[in-house]
């Protein structure tokens, strides 16, 4: 029931329902009812407001309820169906954790790291084993190969060398006066440490003079050099028609294989024993040299030969008058800007490949001592229509040129 119809009521008005009809008296007499009574209409917001006092008959009012009965009807209204539509979310108790299984999972991470720490000390410990392994072999292979050199057996020993070429010089160089020679045969004790046993009684000097003396070959207890020297000896002249007899001196130049033995107390060195005299030979092969002829013929098309062969000028020109050019046409050749190329005497060809040459060049070149031939044997190769050459040597072959023969 509607406000306005319990007003009606309680005033003694008539009506039906909220849409009866009043007259202006009985609309008056609520108006005033209403001033009389502070009556408002209540708000229909959700919020909850502070509830004035009621105006409505007592047996409108709710009965009230009791906190047993209210707790009860909760409780089976908690058993009733959600409502539709709605999600509910389920609370998440965090669960407590055992700590004897913390204690666990501590303890493991603790030993990997400890193992990790291990393991990686022990790559390193077998990095470091094999590290020194192959430095004692590097160690090793050196003392063996220095121990090659002190027997002899590759490099020179050099101050075994300084000593020797003093004991050449000495041995060489003999004064004529016979007390200087007293004084010669003295120095030449010094080389030999100790007075050497002569069965001989006396030996017989001439003057000597050293020319040049160069080191053949040299091991740890031999050396033997190349000498020139040049000797005085005097010679009877007997008597002739109005000449007397008389005594004359004679020249003489003389090349020697001088071998020398030689030992070593606590570093320091002595001759052992006295030197020997052989026949110099010839160290020219001769006949013995491998015969090279000139008779490979090229086997390309005679427009490529004619390119390659302008190339090769070009190339030899640049080499005598300017590097920024020589270096954009080869690698490995050196700039001699005091010669002058006169002619390129011989040109072979061999294709290696695709747009690859192998080249054998023999070319005339001028400087202050006259003209001279030089040899070439080089690679071409050809990149975008322009040539460039390299790997360089100054020997022909005759392997060389049995390739190239066609």
């Amino acid at each position: 029931m509607g406000v306005l119809l319990v007003l009606c009521q309680v005033n003694g008005i008539e009506v039906e329902d909220e849409n009866s009809e009043i007259t202006l008296e009985q609309s008056a007499l609520l108006t005033q009812a209403l001033k009389e009574n502070d009556s408002v209409v209540p708000s229909m917001e959700t919020k909850p407001t502070k509830k004035k006092k009621s105006i409505l008959p007592f047996s409108e009012k709710k009965p009230k309820v009791s906190k047993k009965k209210w707790k009860k009807e909760e409780k089976e209204g908690s058993n009733q169906e959600p409502l539709k539509n709605q999600t509910y979310e389920k609370s998440v108790i965090p669960k407590s954790y055992n700590q004897k299984w913390s204690n666990r999972i501590f303890i493991g991470l603790i030993a990997g790291v400890v193992l990790l720490s291990v393991g990686s000390g022990v790559s390193y410990l077998q990095a470091k084993n094999h590290v020194h392994s192959e430095a004692n072999k590097i160690v090793k292979s050196d003392k063996e190969q220095i121990q090659k050199i002190s027997n002899g057996q590759s490099s020179q020993n050099y101050k075994a060398q300084i000593f020797l070429n003093d004991f050449v010089k000495a041995y060489f160089n003999v004064p004529s006066d016979e007390k200087e020679q007293e004084d010669y045969q003295k120095v030449l004790l010094a080389f030999y440490g100790q007075d050497l046993p002569v069965a001989s009684q006396g030996q017989q000097k001439n003057q000597s003079e050293l020319e040049s003396s160069q080191l053949m070959d040299i091991t740890n207890s031999t050396a033997t050099y190349l000498v020139t020297y040049t000797t005085h000896t005097k010679e009877n002249v007997p008597a002739s028609k109005g000449k007397k007899a008389s005594v004359k001196t004679v020249t003489h130049d003389n090349s020697t294989l001088f071998k020398i033995s030689y030992g070593t107390v606590k570093g320091k060195y002595y001759v052992s024993t006295f030197p020997t005299f052989e026949d110099v030979t010839s160290l020219n092969a001769g006949k013995s040299a491998p015969l090279l002829t000139m008779d490979a013929v090229t086997n390309l098309s005679k427009s490529k030969e004619n390119q390659l062969n302008t190339f090769v000028k070009s190339l030899l020109e640049a080499k005598t008058k300017n590097q920024e050019t020589l270096e954009l046409l080869a690698d490995g050749l050196t700039l001699s800007s005091n010669e002058e190329l006169v002619s390129v005497d011989y040109t072979n060809f061999q294709q290696k490949g695709k747009d690859t040459y192998k080249a054998i060049v023999q070319a005339t070149f001028k400087n202050d001592m006259g003209t001279h031939p030089e040899n070439y044997v080089f690679t071409i190769t050809k990149t975008n229509k322009t040539f460039f050459a390299r790997d360089f040597t100054n020997v022909i072959t005759a392997k060389d040129m049995e390739t190239m023969k066609g």
